[in-house]
């Protein structure tokens, strides 16, 4: 992760307008961050409301659309006026062409399934994917892969949210290779040496955190976790060279989970 000078807000449905803006101002102000706002219109995905079409058509009034927003962003009281695009569909690749390779970057953008995980494999920054209208991050959980430095990781997310409270988490399951059939002996002794190696880390950066082991359902139990420990941000920091024995933690985590998400694969 990288300081961030730059936020892009991706905005595709006014419905989550204000949940986007708000977090992407919030950030903003902390950090002062220049702010880009990218409306795009996907069809058929989403439904122009009725106030945002041209007279007596069914197309996009785009000029109208950054009207709005011009408006609307004056509620978050913007350090400086920021650079707002109208466009319709191709929602990805626009995005793309903004972020470009800037490393201090942060993608801002409300979940919307396959456009969202699009998205994430698409750029090589950070992406913060909105699913609630939390107004501050105040317990923050990081969830790494022990193989991997997490020193990189944990420093940015402390810089990035200040003095927050952080802990950590690793799901010992995704180290094992479903393919592989391994007796109970050498599956209680990978336990043991990934549990010290977990120790080891939240030793190192002096915090808390969970080794998790419990279950059998990936899905499922991942959601009944962080939904009953009540955390207002996952962050996600993968290398995907690491997960190479399950789908990505990340992709899980996106589809079963009900609180806000940050992920940066570090493999691009």
């Amino acid at each position: 992760m990288q300081k961030i000078r730059k936020i892009i807000a991706v905005l595709n449905d006014f419905s989550t307008l204000d949940e986007v803006l708000s977090k992407t101002f919030s950030l903003s102000h902390t950090h002062h961050a220049q702010v880009e706002i990218l409306y795009v219109q996907e069809t058929p995905l989403f439904e122009i409301p009725n106030l945002f079409t041209k007279e007596n058509s069914e197309l996009l009034d785009t000029k109208a659309v950054k009207k709005e927003l011009e408006k609307k962003v004056t509620e978050y009281n913007p350090t400086s006026p920021p650079v707002i695009f109208v466009q319709i569909d191709d929602t990805v690749n626009r995005v793309w062409a903004l972020a470009r390779e800037e490393k201090e970057t942060l993608i801002i953008t409300a979940y919307h399934s396959e456009l969202t995980e699009d998205i994430i494999h698409k750029v090589s920054q950070r992406v913060l994917v909105v699913k609630t209208k939390n107004t501050s991050y105040d317990k923050i959980v990081l969830a790494i892969d022990i193989e991997d430095d997490t020193s990189t990781c944990v420093r940015d997310v402390k810089e990035l949210f200040k003095e927050k409270k952080l802990q950590l988490f690793y799901d010992y399951r995704y180290s094992l290779d479903p393919r592989i059939e391994l007796e109970l002996s050498n599956i209680k002794i990978i336990e043991e040496v990934q549990r010290e190696s977990f120790e080891s880390i939240l030793t190192k950066h002096a915090l808390q955190g969970d080794f998790f082991i419990n279950g059998f359902l990936l899905d499922e139990d991942l959601k009944k976790y962080f939904n009953k420990t009540k955390f207002d941000l996952i962050v996600s920091c993968c290398d995907e060279d690491v997960l190479l024995n399950a789908d990505k933690l990340w992709v899980r985590l996106l589809k079963n989970v009900s609180i806000d998400i940050m992920i940066e694969d570090k493999s691009k």
